[in-house]
This record gives structure tokens, sequence and C-alpha cells, in this order.
């Protein structure tokens, strides 16, 4: 499958983000970040958004991510820019699967893993 093909670019306000972290006030936000979606990582079970918005590049996704660890090139710089025009990531759709390990190591959020029903 080319990977390339999957990439849908949205701009929403994410789910995951709707509660701003240094806010006293925990009242919601209407900012939109911009990113790009991956459909069907994880053998079709998962979709894997990327806010480039957010992703500062600094590369604690692909360190973290157990599929790399194991030798495989599962998540990888993409040829979107992030932040600070540096790559943002993008996984492999036949690699990954879904585990959310970079999700929960990316210090700013900006990637999200939605299981799908």
């Amino acid at each position: 499958m080319d990977k390339e093909k999957t990439i849908k670019h949205f701009k929403t306000n994410p789910s995951h983000l709707t509660l701003h972290p240094t806010r006293k006030d925990n009242k919601m936000t209407d900012k939109q970040y911009k990113g790009y979606k991956i459909e069907g990582v994880g053998k079709g079970k998962a979709d894997y958004y990327v806010y480039t918005d957010l992703c500062k590049g600094c590369g604690l996704c692909i360190a973290k991510c157990p599929m790399n660890k194991a030798g495989k090139k599962c998540l990888q710089w993409s040829k979107e820019v992030g932040l600070y025009q540096t790559p943002a990531v993008a996984p492999d759709p036949e690699i990954c699967i879904a585990c959310g390990a970079c999700a929960m190591t990316c210090p700013d959020s900006a990637i999200r893993i939605e299981r799908r029903q």
C-alpha cells in the first residue's frame, strides 16, 4: 500500500485537546489545529492523526516506538512539516500495531490514535 495516498489533511479542534493544560478555568478552547490523518493503521483497527501545528519534530515518538526498537521502520520522518518547519512523523500502516506508545510519549499531544469500532 502506498502510504502517501492514504494521508488526508484536516483542520479541526481535536477532542483530546479541548481542555487547555495551562488554563486555570479549564474552559473549552476553540483553537483549530492543522494536521493529517492516516487511515487503517494496525491492520485496519485504527486511524492515526498527526497535528502538525503542535509537532516540534523532537523524535521522542520514533525513539519509543516498539516496532522501531524491534528493527522495523514503522514510525519515520514524513514529508509534512511541523511547528518549527521540522519534519513531522508518519507511521507505515502495514507495520504499525496502533499500540499508542508514540501518542503517550509525545510531550505536545501532537499524535492521536483513534480506534475504529
